[in-house]
């Protein structure tokens, strides 16, 4: 399986977002990239038709690609300061939803991920604080900027999982991934399967032979509980699979756990990428998806499309939590906190068979 445009995607948005490429730059030609990557010209089209479609780069016949550029828009919000993850599963998704909002509303978008800066805070940080009136920050890096938000009088939309502690009154956006992941088990259980398995890397999660496995302040695993129990599975031998980073060893897991006589029949990833795994190991064990397998992963991704059947997959909700963010900022400064959560929705593609009744 190929999946060098995410790459080349990740490589795009990190130029753009550390102002490499800024407004209106000019990227290099698709065979330069091709050649820099090591990778067909095919994929970098792909990987740029990619970012269009989101609104971050535009076209121009016979001149080539640029990085879009926005206008100013009104009540006074002419650009924004995106404070978070901007290349991790998720996390990026976010990050591209928000910017082409922000394109539509002619306002521009710029970013600061603490994860790559040099102390999370840094001189970059108080300088891009100073040029703009409103902040959207990631609420788990909350805590590595809010010192530094504090010092300026910035308004300040939170996003992210959970509520995060904000220096002032704040918008809170938040995506219930704990109900998307009931979503995701919801649909298996209707499909007839009652033998579930979340493939996870979360630490927080400890699995015990004897079903004994316990969370402490994930939302996976709780959403998983949830399912199992709307749909009277928490006894139907479902397990919650722990898999290191690692993709070999991810594999290798997995074929274990699908030697089993009474292995799972469906599987729950919390990320799309993490689906890939999955699919391998049924490879190698010689089962079929979804004719064998049934598999639905998290937060429809480009991932869905790359795996080969498409992958159905849960909306967490990035574009709504994008379109809610635009306007909060157009309403005004908040004067007390409001926290608004956005349902995630199922979208069904070729991962997911119905199992014959009995």
């Amino acid at each position: 399986m190929d999946y060098q445009h995410e790459r080349i995607c990740q490589y795009i948005m990190r130029q753009m977002s550390t102002g490499a490429w800024g407004p209106g730059a000019r990227l290099p030609p698709e065979a330069a990239l091709a050649e820099q990557f090591a990778v067909s010209r095919e994929t970098v089209r792909k990987a740029m038709v990619g970012l269009k479609e989101r609104g971050c780069l535009v076209g121009q016949r016979g001149r080539g690609t640029f990085v879009a550029v926005p206008t100013p828009m009104g009540r006074d919000v002419t650009s924004l300061l995106y404070i978070g993850d901007t290349e991790s599963h998720f996390h990026r998704e976010q990050f591209l939803a928000l910017v082409a909002e922000a394109q539509d509303h002619h306002c521009r978008m710029l970013a600061f991920n603490p994860l790559t800066e040099a102390g999370g805070n840094g001189e970059r940080l108080g300088a891009a604080l100073n040029d703009v009136g409103w902040v959207v920050v990631e609420e788990t890096l909350l805590p590595r900027v809010r010192e530094e938000l504090a010092r300026h009088e910035v308004n300040l939309v939170v996003t992210g999982f959970a509520r995060g502690q904000a220096p002032r009154p704040a918008y809170h956006v938040l995506v219930n991934y704990a109900r998307g992941i009931e979503v995701a088990v919801g649909h298996l259980a209707r499909l007839g399967h009652r033998r579930l398995a979340l493939v996870t890397p979360d630490d927080a999660v400890r699995l015990d032979e004897r079903d004994g496995t316990r969370a402490i302040g994930k939302p996976y695993y709780p959403g998983f509980r949830a399912g199992l129990a709307r749909h009277g599975l928490e006894k139907g031998g479902s397990l919650a699979l722990i898999v290191p980073e690692d993709a070999e060893e991810s594999i290798d897991r997995l074929q274990r756990i699908l030697r089993r006589p009474a292995r799972p029949t469906g599987f729950v990833c919390d990320a799309d990428f993490r689906a890939r795994f999955v699919y391998e190991a049924a490879q190698r064990q010689g089962l079929r998806i979804p004719q064998d397998l049934s598999v639905v992963g998290m937060s429809d991704t480009p991932w869905c499309v790359a795996l080969m059947p498409e992958l159905t997959s849960v909306n967490v909700g990035e574009r709504a939590v994008a379109r809610l963010v635009m306007v909060l900022c157009e309403k005004g400064a908040p004067v007390e906190e409001m926290v608004t959560w956005v349902e995630p929705h199922l979208v069904e593609r070729q991962s997911c068979r119905r199992l014959p009744s009995k």
